[in-house]
């Protein structure tokens, strides 16, 4: 059982700056959303993780970013065939 809930998690220089630059990959479009949650998966272990760091390096999903906007309604009708 885990003793603590404050119990610090430190994290190495090298998964520090790996993390960093895939989010800066991210931030210029040369990955996707996917493939940065797919990096941070296998760089922390859980897709929970993942998505708590990409969260702390500001990196967000662009569809979730995206306004939804509903389609105006179609005014044609089909014809019979």
């Amino acid at each position: 059982m885990c003793e603590s809930d404050a119990e610090e998690i430190t994290v190495g220089y090298l998964e520090r700056y790996v993390a960093e630059e895939t989010a800066a990959e991210y931030t210029t479009g040369r990955i996707t959303y996917r493939e940065l949650l797919r990096r941070f998966t296998l760089l922390t272990g859980s897709a929970v993780s993942a998505l708590a760091l990409a969260v702390t390096l500001g990196c967000t999903s662009d569809e979730a970013s995206v306004p939804t906007v509903p389609l105006p309604a179609s005014t044609a009708t089909a014809a019979p065939t």
